[in-house]
């Protein structure tokens, strides 16, 4: 397993690296002829190479990578957190990657942007500064995945309470995309206790991890989880009580058997580009 995630995440270090640099011929080399793109909040999935290709010469323009990438490993799996502009509005990109014998084979990717601060919040959270060590330095050990699925499912399930019994007595959890950050679970609770109309509704997703399976929680609304060790990723679609819906990708790392550290992102569905047509598939 050690191998194949230094292997993998060479891969995905290289595509960042040829596509921060332009370097189109350098990242398509790094893609199996078979890879498939896909694209949660649109319903598109781009299959094959060529398709890949195709799809680079009609985009209107490239995003621009603002800093080198936060990666994570997941067992067989690799995700990044990284900032980007298209022109010059900041987004932020998620992508959890496949990959096999030095190529990738497949990348799912989310597209969130900023947002301003939570006003109802605003006594629970504090500035994530800039000179703030990242979260996930050091220090995490390795779970089982019964540990990671009853706290992810825990979290699907609005479960308060179990989260914060699953809950490592430093925990923090940021919110990149605002820029604030819980600095304990007492704050998370009593914050999302008073949640304006209450807590977001959970939608079926499907899920995938080091070993395919369903999570459903008490709401019986699984959800996808991936992971292995002491880093774990879970991909739910929420519904809240006005009516948006939207997708979160929750970044969990664990140490002492508990949840130590997290990033939550936010991911708005969109419809298909009309520059995208013909080019990707619906799902």
């Amino acid at each position: 397993m050690a191998t194949v995630d230094a292997e993998l995440r060479e891969a995905v270090e290289r595509v960042r690296s040829a596509l921060r640099t332009d370097d189109i011929a350098a990242y398509l080399d790094l893609l199996d002829d078979r890879f498939v793109e896909e694209y949660p909040q649109s319903g598109e999935r781009l299959v094959g190479r060529d398709a890949i290709e195709r799809m680079l010469v009609a985009m209107p323009a490239r995003p621009q990578l603002e800093a080198s990438p936060r990666i994570t490993i997941l067992g067989d799996r690799v995700a990044t957190e990284e900032r980007v502009r298209y022109g010059t509005d900041p987004w932020w990109i998620l992508a959890v990657f496949e990959g096999s014998d030095g190529r990738l084979t497949g990348e799912r990717a989310y597209f969130g942007q900023p947002f301003e601060p939570a006003a109802w919040r605003r006594q629970w959270v504090v500035p994530i500064a800039d000179d703030a060590a990242a979260p996930d330095e050091g220090g995490h050990q390795v779970v089982t995945r019964d540990v990671a699925e009853r706290y992810i499912g825990a979290f699907a399930d609005g479960d308060l309470d179990t989260l914060a019994a699953l809950r490592h007595a430093d925990w923090s959890h940021d919110m990149p995309q605002s820029g604030e950050r819980f600095a304990s679970s007492a704050d998370y609770v009593e914050a999302h206790r008073h949640y304006p109309g209450g807590l977001p509704r959970l939608q079926p997703m499907g899920v995938i991890g080091a070993e395919d399976q369903w999570l459903v929680g008490a709401s019986v609304q699984p959800m996808r989880v991936s992971g292995l060790g002491a880093h774990w990723l879970g991909e739910t679609f929420l519904t809240y009580p006005g009516g948006e819906r939207w997708f979160s990708v929750l970044f969990v790392d664990f140490q002492a058997g508990r949840a130590r550290s997290e990033r939550s992102y936010w991911c708005r569905p969109f419809q298909p580009p009309s520059w995208r047509a013909g080019l990707s598939e619906r799902t």
